[in-house]
């Protein structure tokens, strides 16, 4: 598992040999299959920007959700994203707040901008923001 993890990454940086996104896709897969959290983030990536796959918004909700249950900040941030902006997913601001105060949780600081962003719209619909 985490050789394929590794071999992605190496591929998908170019690291001394032709970067080739499609071949990183395949072995981020193999170990996003196994259960690697890193792996499904990076699958949720590559389907999220189209990188050696078509670009599908709901299958990269699909992989960041799993990578993020597993407490991968990085993708509590980017299911807030999606929630926040109804990518992939309906646009839920209750649903975006929630994942955005995950990831503030582990230190993430983008999350605490995104959350001040959403924050009117939830006292608007009467929800409160802790």
């Amino acid at each position: 598992m985490i050789l394929h993890l590794c071999w992605g990454l190496y591929i998908t940086k170019g690291g001394g040999i032709d970067k080739d996104e499609e071949v990183a896709f395949h072995h981020f897969m193999l170990a996003a299959d196994e259960g690697d959290a890193y792996a499904q983030f990076n699958v949720g990536i590559h389907y999220y920007n189209g990188y050696g796959v078509k670009k599908d918004l709901e299958k990269a909700f699909e992989y960041f959700h799993l990578a993020a249950q597993q407490g991968i900040d990085n993708a509590q941030f980017n299911i807030g994203f999606l929630y926040h902006y109804g990518q992939g997913v309906k646009q839920n601001y209750e649903e975006a707040a929630r994942w955005y105060e995950k990831a503030m949780a582990q230190g993430k600081e983008d999350a605490t901008f995104k959350l001040s962003l959403i924050t009117p719209k939830l006292h608007e619909s009467g929800v409160s923001c802790e």
